[in-house]
């Protein structure tokens, strides 16, 4: 009997080393490769910027609330991650809030009572928007999925797709491709962005404020990023190669400290082989 429960202990000793072992063995990258990734190209594009026009309903008070038909625009980022598909933001597709006219001066920005016509808007940088469709959504997760037709313009950079969350620690590096802001206005330019994991969770300086915004795939960054970079795709390395992990969903600052969020990839090939 004596030696039935050393076995056991022996086996759970083997199972927890073989456990961390592999962990280490499939880490990624905590510095910077000695190489930037290239992100140069010629005649091809693989980060773009994403823009949506569209009515929607919007609400108002006067004397009681109602709805009125209201116009709504916006941007973001996208990445060809396969051949006709692009990923980006859900709240980039869908706005949180949108401008209803009030009397002759007065606005009020509220969610909308409901989207009633949407158009996204594919820039190559070439100044040729294409038509994209939405092919899936989740609202929650804020991941979206466009198609469009394969046009030899928009190709696929095809990274390595990775459900990165449990795998990535503290002081891991991360990058992402951000266009480059001239004025403000984001540009057919790109820039490489370092940073790394600060937590494979949500956090702000504040437990329990505003963590209702958040969801259980976030993650909490250190990164430079600016209001247009949701969508951008997000990086991990292993062994200097990138692999896709995740989408820039948000951004938190206050006088002290600027923390950047995104969502990591659940599962994320399945939304791919969803019928079109």
């Amino acid at each position: 009997m004596k030696n039935f429960w050393v076995f056991v202990g022996i086996t759970i000793v083997a199972i927890v080393l073989a456990v961390v072992i592999w962990s280490y063995a499939r880490a990624y990258d905590q510095k910077k490769p000695d190489v930037d990734p290239e992100i140069t190209w010629e005649d091809t594009f693989r980060y773009v910027r994403v823009k949506v026009i569209g009515t929607a309903m919007g609400m108002y008070h006067d004397i009681g609330w109602h709805t009125r038909e209201t116009f709504y625009g916006q941007q973001g980022s996208g990445f060809v991650a396969e051949e006709g598909f692009i990923f980006t933001a859900a709240h980039i597709i869908i706005p949180d809030k949108v401008h209803t006219p009030i009397g002759k001066s007065g606005v009020l920005v509220a969610k909308p009572f409901k989207i009633l016509t949407r158009t996204i808007l594919i820039y190559d940088f070439r100044s040729n928007p294409l038509i994209a469709k939405l092919h899936y959504i989740d609202r929650e997760l804020d991941i979206a999925i466009l198609t469009y037709e394969p046009n030899g313009i928009l190709e696929p950079a095809n990274y390595e797709i990775h459900y990165a969350q449990d795998m990535l620690k503290k002081g891991d590096v991360v990058f992402s491709y951000l266009h480059k802001r001239d004025e403000g206005r984001m540009t057919d330019n790109l820039e490489i962005k370092y940073g790394i994991v600060l937590a494979n969770k949500p956090t702000t300086p504040k437990m329990g404020s505003g963590l209702s915004v958040f969801n259980p795939y976030d993650i909490t960054i250190s990164m430079e990023i600016q209001p247009g970079d949701s969508g951008s795709p997000l990086f991990a390395l292993r062994d200097g190669k990138p692999i896709f992990i995740g989408i820039i969903r948000m951004l938190y600052y206050d006088e002290i400290v600027t923390l950047g969020y995104a969502v990591t990839l659940p599962n994320i090939k399945r939304y791919l082989k969803i019928a079109r």
